[in-house]
């Protein structure tokens, strides 16, 4: 069974949605981070639900990562 990933949050106020499925969480959230401000780094994980985990920025940006 394959396990695809999808990536979403918000940055500055404006929620984005990635259109790309991801093969590994490791994947969406090196995806995430390198789509994000240079000065984002991941302060707090946050799960949401089995399979749905939330990564709290210190400068206010968030993101989700969860298994389709």
């Amino acid at each position: 069974m394959n396990k695809n990933y999808t990536l979403y949050g918000c940055v500055g106020g404006k929620d984005f949605k990635i259109n790309k499925q991801f093969k590994s969480r490791d994947k969406a959230i090196d995806y995430a981070l390198m789509m994000l401000p240079l000065c984002s780094q991941v302060e707090e994980e946050i799960e949401i639900k089995s399979n749905v985990i939330e990564y709290k920025c210190n400068d206010y940006t968030r993101f989700t990562v969860s298994r389709a």
